[in-house]
C-alpha cells in the first residue's frame, strides 16, 4: 500500500476521533463504507491513529498544565492568593486557629473567631471543594453520549477554557 494512501486513512481516522468517535466498531463501519477495505487494513492504520490521538491528548494536557502553572505564577506575583492558600486560611478559621487583634499596645484586645465565622468558613470551603455540586453522570441523548474520555482534543480544550473562565469570574 502506498504511504500516501496509508497516511490518508490515518488522517481520516484522526478526523473521526476529533469528532468524538473513538469506538473501533463505529469507525470501522464508516471506513468500510468509505473505502471498502478489509478490517486488517483498518486495524493496521487504527493502531497508528490511536497512538497519534493519544499523543495529541498528551500534548493538550501538557499545554493545559503549562497554562495553569503560568496563571498561578502570575497570580502569586500579583499577590493574589492561590486556591490552596485560600483553603488553608479558611481551614484555620474553621478550626478556630485564628486570633484577631483589635487595637494597639495596652488597649489591644485579642479574640478568637466566632462560631458564625467558623460556619461561614466551612460553607465557603464546601463550595470551593464542590461539596454542593451534584454527582457527575453521563448524559445520553438519541445519538450522543458525553464522555470526556471520548471527546476530541479540541472539545476538551474548549471545555477547559470555559471552566477556567468560569473559575476566573
Amino acid at each position: 500500500m502506498a504511504d500516501s494512501t496509508k497516511e490518508e486513512y490515518i488522517l481520516w481516522m484522526l478526523d473521526e476521533m476529533a469528532k468524538g468517535d473513538i469506538q473501533r466498531s463505529s469507525v470501522l463501519g464508516k471506513f468500510d463504507k468509505k473505502w471498502g477495505k478489509s478490517s486488517s487494513t483498518f486495524d493496521r492504520n487504527w493502531k497508528v491513529a490511536l497512538e497519534r490521538h493519544r499523543d495529541r491528548l498528551l500534548e493538550a494536557q501538557s499545554i493545559k498544565d503549562e497554562l495553569i502553572l503560568e496563571n498561578e505564577k502570575k497570580a502569586t506575583e500579583n499577590g493574589i492568593l492561590t486556591r490552596n492558600q485560600k483553603q488553608k486560611i479558611l481551614s484555620d478559621i474553621a478550626k478556630g486557629n485564628v486570633i484577631r487583634k483589635f487595637g494597639e499596645g495596652k488597649d489591644a484586645v485579642s479574640m478568637l473567631v466566632t462560631d458564625a465565622e467558623r460556619i461561614r468558613a466551612i460553607n465557603e470551603l464546601n463550595k470551593m471543594q464542590g461539596d454542593y455540586e451534584p454527582e457527575l453522570f453521563k448524559i445520553k441523548t438519541e445519538n450522543v453520549t458525553l464522555d470526556p474520555k471520548k471527546m476530541s482534543t479540541e472539545a476538551l480544550l474548549e471545555m477547559l477554557a470555559a471552566k477556567k473562565k468560569m473559575e476566573d469570574d
